[in-house]
């Protein structure tokens, strides 16, 4: 039997590009209404907090389908949107994601400076009991994205070198596994050698 929990089934194909708009809204009421106005609008996040990053006073995340990257979809005839920046992304192989109310979920973009790719290959080994035995439920890395690009001059975009979708049991979850002695000790250092710029954003599915 299908848990309850389940709020949307998000599918992504390898054949398709998937814009990641990110919006700062005149009212944050207003995001399911701009959800609700557009079909190829496949899920819509209500953000909740920025562990991590430059990006400010946003409202909502959205991911949206395309055929390519040129289709992009420009918000700029709403009235509701003050600002938006988009990426554009890929995956490698089918993915399907089961988005649930009662959890959050991890937008993550990253930059990696040149060269210390094998730190984060480090990173990420020394990361992993961590994560593993915080004293919270493990996060879940529920999709990992390629970067691809249009030629959209009109629309802002960002165009990390990683970036994925990671769920959470709980948004303090985060902070909890941030602030932990050993991964501020043995993870963190090796990240911030390796990374140029880090962007974290939280929202649940609406």
């Amino acid at each position: 039997m299908e848990s309850k929990s389940i709020f949307k089934k998000l599918f992504l194909q390898p054949n398709c590009t998937y814009q990641l708009s990110l919006f700062r809204l005149a009212t944050k009421q207003e995001i399911s209404q701009l959800a609700g106005n557009n079909k190829n609008i496949k899920a819509m996040f209500e953000i909740t907090s920025q562990p991590n990053g430059h990006f400010e006073d946003l409202h909502g995340l959205a991911i949206i389908e395309l055929n390519t990257a040129d289709d992009a979809m420009d918000f700029s005839g709403s009235m509701n949107v003050r600002s938006v920046e988009s990426t554009f992304l890929r995956v490698e192989s089918e993915a399907s994601l089961e988005l649930s109310q009662d959890k959050y979920y991890e937008f993550f973009a990253a930059w990696l400076k040149p060269g210390k790719e094998h730190l984060l290959k480090e990173f990420f080994v020394a990361s992993e009991p961590i994560k593993q035995n915080y004293g919270r439920p493990v996060p879940q890395i529920k999709v990992e994205f390629e970067t691809t690009h249009g030629e959209q001059s009109d629309i802002k975009t960002f165009s990390p070198h990683l970036s994925g979708i990671v769920e959470w049991n709980d948004e303090s979850d985060v902070y909890q596994l941030l602030q932990h002695p050993d991964f501020y000790d043995k993870a963190a250092p090796l990240f911030e050698k390796a990374i140029l710029r880090m962007e974290m954003i939280l929202g649940k599915i609406i």
